[in-house]
């Protein structure tokens, strides 16, 4: 989709500054991804215009909080007043140079009384604006890359499997099965013990076979809660900037029906600094861990 200025600021001061919906408007905003892609082209063509070496893709957030965080609609006194004058001098509305700040990731729009409220984080700062020269997308955070200009966000490869490797992990979930079932039967602890952390040992050991380590990407199932904690936290501990997903399932198979992985991995990470762990979107079986 090819976006002007004009187009752009009638869209974003229409939403953002809440201004009286209209069936037109109602049309144009209702596929939220139609809008936060026509939002991106802008933050393109802009960084283009300016030689903003990392402008940054905006990505749709409905879980995060941003708290004491005013609404893009506020002020923005503290903006660099040079750089806000040269992006104006550009053909950028005063209006809508808050949506440009290129450190920026996420974006989520609320309904407000009349018309939509959105936030973009997350930089947290009431200095939204950030600008140097160099070449568009030469600078962008780890987990993006140069797409015309855009730090667009990478995504893993999807993990297909075809009849050979469904039957792989077939045969290796029956051999996981008898794994448990001959640690339930035994009556020593220790020797519990043992099996539980082979099993443990095993579910690691294909993991890391099977997908590769940039997908960062884990299955946890049959795998021990105490272990999988263990290993949840070394993959927080290693991370910097970017997202981290574990298959953990929906629980339908767990006592009680309870997801007893899930729920310890999000009461783990629930709260920490720069940190938003949270059920996947699009599919409950999956938790998302993401640092910044």
């Amino acid at each position: 989709m090819v976006c002007t200025p004009w187009i752009l600021t009638f869209l974003l001061i229409a939403v953002a500054s809440q201004s009286q919906e209209t069936p037109e408007l109602e049309k144009k905003v209702h596929n939220q991804k139609i809008f936060i892609d026509t939002l991106n082209n802008f933050r393109r063509q802009t960084a283009n215009k300016l030689r903003i070496a990392y402008m940054h893709e905006l990505i749709h957030n409905y879980t995060t909080v941003f708290k004491n965080l005013k609404s893009y609609t506020s002020t923005y006194s503290k903006k660099s007043e040079t750089y806000r004058g040269t992006a104006i001098g550009h053909g950028v509305s005063e209006d809508i140079i808050q949506y440009l700040s290129p450190l920026q990731q996420k974006v989520r729009c609320i309904k407000v009384e009349n018309g939509l409220k959105c936030f973009l984080g997350p930089i947290k700062e009431r200095a939204w604006w950030y600008y140097s020269n160099g070449e568009p997308g030469s600078k962008c955070d780890e987990g993006f890359y140069n797409d015309f200009g855009l730090c667009s966000r990478i995504v893993p490869p999807l993990i297909l499997f075809n009849l050979e490797t469904l039957e792989a992990q077939n045969q290796f979930y029956d051999h996981i099965r008898v794994m448990h079932e001959r640690r339930n039967d035994e009556r020593d602890p220790f020797e519990r013990e043992e099996q539980t952390r082979l099993i443990d040992e095993a579910i690691i050991e294909r993991n890391h076979r099977l997908y590769r380590k940039s997908w960062n990407y884990f299955d946890t199932h049959f795998m021990s809660e105490e272990r999988l904690a263990e290993y949840a936290e070394s993959v927080y501990n290693t991370m910097e900037v970017g997202k981290f997903t574990f298959n953990t399932g929906r629980g339908i198979h767990s006592p009680n029906g309870e997801p007893a992985i899930q729920n310890r991995l999000l009461n783990m990470f629930q709260g920490r600094p720069r940190c938003d762990v949270r059920i996947d979107e699009y599919n409950e079986g999956l938790v998302i861990l993401e640092r910044w």
